[in-house]
């Protein structure tokens, strides 16, 4: 399922947490998919995730789940403001705001995070966006991103309600 090709150095050992989350990014790069694996491989870049998913549906795993990877930075969520010790972030190959995400690239997404949710026991309640653990600060997997078609896999929580503004 996993092409192991790269190998991020870019990560430290959890702090005492059980692993009950995953955190869905956008790469917001241009070039390829090894691009962006070269990138958070390279210990300049201080970033790095546990997955990458190609738009062409290939998924690159990059450091083990056992592992803390750096990729939700200043975050917070449900009393804890360590999300990357609770966490398995992966990174989903797209520009962000405006991008498509292919249907090739979402079905291996879930298939990537059944098999996650299944091996770690996580709700679907905890398959969070970065921008749900840093609302100040990021904004991905971003708007074009489907949720719902997630949501109908058993994957995250989707509301249909409409906010208004009073």
């Amino acid at each position: 399922m996993f092409i192991n090709r790269f190998t991020s150095p870019n990560y430290n050992q959890r702090e005492n947490s059980k692993i009950d989350m995953l955190v869905l990014h956008y790469t917001a790069m241009a070039g390829s998919c090894e691009d962006v694996c070269k990138w958070l491989c390279n210990e300049t870049s201080h970033v790095s995730s546990h997955y990458v998913v190609d738009r062409d549906g290939t998924i690159f795993s990059l450091i083990d789940d056992n592992h803390r990877a750096w990729h939700a930075g200043v975050s917070f969520w449900d009393g804890s403001s360590d999300i990357n010790s609770r966490s398995i972030g992966i990174e989903i190959h797209n520009l962000g705001e405006g991008d498509c995400f292919p249907e090739k690239q979402i079905s291996s997404l879930c298939r990537l995070i059944k098999n996650l949710m299944d091996k770690h026991g996580i709700s679907r309640h905890n398959v969070l966006g970065h921008s749900d653990v840093a609302p100040e600060r990021k904004k991905d997997p971003g708007n074009s991103f489907p949720w719902i078609d997630l949501h109908e896999q058993g994957i995250g929580i989707w509301s249909n309600k409409k906010i208004t503004n009073n």
